[in-house]
C-alpha cells in the first residue's frame, strides 16, 4: 500500500485517511512540520502508516523526517525505473536543447553490463542518431552484434567529445559535452525538466516519484512524458 505524508501546518492531527491521488488509493496523513513536537508527531504518523499497511511514501520536497519514517520501515518511492526506461527520449531532449541535430550527433550509452534499459536506449536511439557508442563491460560485443544485424550500421567507440551521454553505471565515465546519470538514490537529469501536459505539479509533493507510481499503475505512459 502507498502512503502519504501532506503539510497540514494549522493542525497537529496524525490521523490517517485513505484517500485517491490521481486515481492511486493512498492512506494520507497531515502532518504540522512546525513546532518542538514537529519530529514526534512524524514518528506517530510514520507508525500509523505502518501499521495500516504503508510500505513506501510519497512526502513534500526537502522532506525533513526520513528518520522517523525509516525507523517505522517505511521507504521512499525512488523514480529511477521510469527515468532509466525513459533513457533514450531524454538524451534526444538534450541534443535538442544543444541546438544538434541528432542525425548529426553522437551519442554514448555506458554502463558495466548490457542490462534491459541500456539495451532499450541503444535500439530506440540506433535509428535517430548520427553515431551511437558504447562503452559496456559484460555483454557489450554482443550487443553491438545485435544492433548491426538489426539495423545494419557499424557503432563508433567511445570518445571525450560525443554531444550527450547516458551512464549507467557510477563507474562509467563522465566524459561528454552533456551527460545523464541514470543510478543511485538521486540522478542527475543534466538540467532537463520532465512533465506532462495536463498533469498539473503539486505544489509541495515530489514530483518525480509521483511520476513513478502513476507509470507503475499504468495510469501514465513513458510517452506522455516531455523532456525540456
Amino acid at each position: 500500500m502507498l502512503g502519504q505524508v501532506v503539510y497540514q501546518r494549522d493542525g497537529k492531527g496524525t490521523k490517517v485517511v485513505r484517500a485517491p491521488l490521481h486515481g492511486v488509493p493512498v492512506l494520507r496523513v497531515a502532518l504540522d512540520p512546525e513546532g518542538f513536537w514537529a519530529r514526534r508527531r512524524a514518528g506517530r504518523a510514520a507508525r500509523r502508516l505502518a501499521r495500516q499497511g504503508a510500505a513506501r511514501v510519497l512526502v513534500p520536497e526537502d522532506f525533513p523526517f526520513w528518520e522517523e519514517l525509516s525507523r517505522a520501515g517505511l521507504r521512499p518511492v525512488d523514480p529511477l525505473p521510469l527515468l532509466r526506461s525513459c533513457a533514450a527520449p531524454m538524451a534526444l531532449a538534450l541534443l535538442r536543447r544543444q541546438g544538434e541535430d541528432p542525425l548529426r550527433a553522437a551519442v554514448a550509452l555506458r554502463g558495466s553490463r548490457a542490462e534491459r534499459d541500456l539495451v532499450r536506449a541503444a535500439e530506440e536511439l540506433c535509428p535517430r542518431v548520427r553515431d551511437l557508442c558504447l562503452s559496456v563491460q559484460t555483454g557489450g560485443g554482443e550487443l553491438e552484434r545485435y544492433l548491426h544485424r538489426q539495423y545494419g550500421v557499424a557503432l563508433r567507440p567511445d570518445w571525450d567529445g560525443v554531444q550527450a551521454a547516458i551512464r549507467f553505471d557510477p563507474r562509467a565515465e563522465e566524459a561528454g559535452q552533456a551527460v545523464l546519470s541514470l543510478f543511485g538514490p538521486e540522478a542527475d537529469l543534466a538540467g532537463l525538466v520532465v512533465s506532462v501536459p495536463g498533469l498539473e505539479r503539486q505544489k509541495e509533493g515530489q514530483w518525480l516519484p509521483l511520476l513513478e507510481i502513476l507509470w507503475e499503475t499504468g495510469r501514465l505512459e513513458r510517452t506522455d512524458l516531455e523532456f525540456t
